[in-house]
């Protein structure tokens, strides 16, 4: 954040890099992108004070920000990932 406080300001040097400068800053990805698992599942936790449960609408919302979260990142992957994610009712 600047001096001004607003965030969408910045008067830094703002620099141009390739994921190659990347690799060669860093070294190679480990494991590589052929060897790295495509598949994934996530465990989700829904927190709620004792005596207070998530109503039937909360959950219906939470579940269906997951399955955003799961075509998001299918989307964002180009088609090669995928996730497995679910809350459990």
């Amino acid at each position: 954040m600047t001096p001004t406080g607003n965030p969408d300001e910045y008067s830094g040097e703002i620099a141009e890099f390739t994921a190659a400068d990347i690799v060669a800053a860093n070294g190679p990805r480990v494991p590589s992108h052929e060897d790295e698992k495509k598949h994934y599942r996530i465990g989700w936790i829904m927190l709620h004070l004792p005596g207070d449960a998530p109503t039937r609408q909360e959950t219906r919302l939470a579940s269906a920000m997951l399955s955003q979260f799961s075509q998001d990142y299918h989307w964002s992957t180009l088609g090669r990932g995928t996730v497995d994610n679910r809350l459990p009712r």
